[in-house]
This record gives structure tokens, sequence and C-alpha cells, in this order.
């Protein structure tokens, strides 16, 4: 449960004074469980209305020491009381955690934060419904406000909420949060986490390529298995999901950075069993073309090598943008010999037997 009622018995030292303007309490038919979405609704929006009522800026003086004036202590406790009793209400009515996170995802972000740091709303809970109702600034705010008080937020198990379309209770439904999703990888989320890219294979299937495309930018250079879920995903004869799986993969599955300056873009040739490697070295000005043929007896590479005077300038152009895309620092490509691009054609060709 991501509220616990015992958290204010260690807070409250003496009855504190009321406020002197009563509040309006919120309506316990809302705050009852239910699995209705418009009794959901309506209570997150009544949250945000009472909560915006109060005068919470005696509520975030700092708690004093033994030595401090007892009237601060008073202040701070009348100023929180309002929303002890609200989040006492919340866990007193046993929600589950799929309204919990609606909830607090859909509350004020800077009153959810006071409530985290008094103890009243567990953190990563409240982290988890910003992920997925909140913004990129809304996480940004939530991880600064939690690094002042020493409390480390997992970016990785809020990915869940924020990436997968998913049915919250009947009649609301969760359809991702592509932006902070990214802002979730952007804080350290791992692409993998859920069971070597689970989470990743369900947002796809969800009809969410667009978010699969974030976790496969992150999830480069072996981070996610790309080549492995659409393969998985045409042995089980899904058509849809194999296609956008194989999409992905032919987009961010087949590149590799081998240094900042290096890339190396790999194409399975299933007709002949063969892989041919592109390796492009900005730092040599070469591009080295490797085919290697599986199928051939005995095994069979061979191997072309272009300046990039005598390459496309296109493919040039790609390969250095995708190298920047994955953390790269290619030199500029300088300008080709005569003005214009030429076609390709072979330097040097080899065939021989691997091993060799």
């Amino acid at each position: 449960m991501a509220i616990d009622p015992g958290f204010y018995d260690d807070i409250t030292t003496s009855p504190a004074k009321a406020p002197e303007k009563p509040q309006q309490p919120l309506y316990e038919t809302l705050l009852r469980n239910s699995d209705d979405a418009k009794r959901w609704e309506d209570c997150a929006q009544a949250i945000n209305e009472y909560v915006s009522q109060l005068d919470l800026s005696d509520a975030r003086l700092v708690s004093p020491g033994p030595d401090q004036d007892q009237k601060t202590e008073e202040r701070r406790a009348a100023a929180l009381e309002p929303l002890r009793k609200m989040a006492r209400a919340i866990g007193n009515a046993q929600w589950p955690r799929n309204r919990q996170h609606y909830t607090f995802g859909k509350m004020d972000t800077d009153t959810l934060i006071l409530c985290c740091e008094k103890r009243l709303i567990d953190w990563q809970a409240a982290f988890n419904g910003k992920a997925a109702f909140g913004t990129p600034e809304d996480l940004v705010k939530m991880q600064d406000g939690a690094k002042l008080i020493n409390v480390t937020l997992n970016p990785s198990y809020a990915l869940a909420w924020a990436a997968k379309p998913q049915l919250f209770t009947t009649g609301l439904w969760h359809d991702g949060n592509i932006e902070t999703t990214k802002q979730l990888f952007e804080m350290g989320a791992n692409p993998g986490y859920d069971n070597s890219g689970a989470l990743y294979l369900a947002v796809v299937e969800a009809g969410r390529k667009d978010i699969g495309r974030i976790f496969a930018h992150y999830g480069q250079n072996g981070l996610l298995n790309l080549a492995g879920w659409a393969e998985s995903a045409k042995r089980n004869g899904n058509a849809k999901v194999y296609q956008d799986l194989r999409d992905i993969n032919f987009e961010y599955g087949n590149f590799h950075m081998i240094d900042n300056s290096t890339l190396q873009q790999t194409k399975p040739l299933q007709e002949s069993n063969s892989t041919l490697k592109v390796i492009f070295d900005f730092a040599a000005r070469r591009v080295h073309e490797i085919l290697d043929v599986a199928s051939a007896s005995p095994r069979q590479t061979t191997v072309k090598d272009f300046s990039f005077d005598d390459y496309g300038r296109a493919a040039l152009e790609e390969a250095r943008e995708k190298l920047i895309e994955m953390g790269g620092h290619p030199p500029q490509i300088e300008e080709q010999i005569g003005g214009k691009p030429t076609m390709p054609r072979p330097a040097k060709t080899t065939l021989r037997p691997v091993g060799k």
C-alpha cells in the first residue's frame, strides 16, 4: 500500500489548532473503493480542488530542532493536518494500485512532492503515477525533490506505467505516454529491465510502435535484443507484430557503434544465408563492405574497400547521423573529389575461405 496511516503517529506531538477558515471536506462517497471510472475521475478532480484551497506555506516550514520555537512546529503541524486527513482517508479506502497511481498522476505536482516529503505518500508510487499521467517536467521536479532528502527513485520501475497501454479500470484506458517514456530513459531507465525486453514487446503488441522505437533507440548496442524479439514474433506467426518489430530492428538493431568515429551496419541476407557488414570509418575516411556467405562450401568472405571519395554521399551522411544518434562523435564528411558523389566501386576485392 502506497499510503501508510501509521506515518501520522510519529509526526503529531500535540493537538494542533484547526485552521481559522475550515476547508470543504472531500465527499466520502468519492473516496470509497470502486471500479467506476467516473468516480475515479471525479475523486481526482475533487482532491485537486480541495488542496488548491489550502494554504500550505506553513506546511513547508523546516521541522524545528529541540532548541527551536515550538510555535513553528505547531504551525507546521496545523497546516499539514488537512493533507494528513486526506492521505489517511485514501489509505483507509484500500484503493487498488491502479487507482492510487491514477490519482497521484492527476494531483498537483508541488503538493504531491510535499506529501512525499512528509511521508504521507510513497515517493515511488507518486513517481509512477506521474510517469503515466504527468509530463517530463513533473518527473524532473519529483526527482529533484527526492534528491534533496536523499531518496532514490527508480525510473525503470516507472517505465511500465509510462510506456505500456493498459486498462486501469473499466472505462479508463491508458494509451501510453511517449514523452514521459523518453524522460525516464534520459533518467537512466533500462530498456531491457523487464525480462530482457518483455515490456518492449508488450508495447509494440499493444499498437504503440512509436513508443517501441523509443525503447529501440535507447536499447542499441546490445542493451535490447531487437532481432531476437522480431524472430520470436515470426516463429509465433504474429504477422503484424513481426512486421512492426522487423521494421524497428532494421532502423535500430542493425547498427553497432565500434568507437566514437566508426559505425558498423549489419544486413542479413536470408536467401543465401549470408551477412553483409558495412563499416564506416570516419577517422580514416574509408568504408569496408564484408560479405560472409555461410552457404558456400567452404564458407567464403568477400571484402571490398572504398574511399569516402568513391562512396555514395547519402549513405555516408545517413551513417554519420546514426553514429551521432548512438553517442559517437564522427568528424565532418569532407567534400568529395570533383564536387559530386560517384557510384561505389571496389578498391580491393578478395575471395578466400573463412579462417585462411
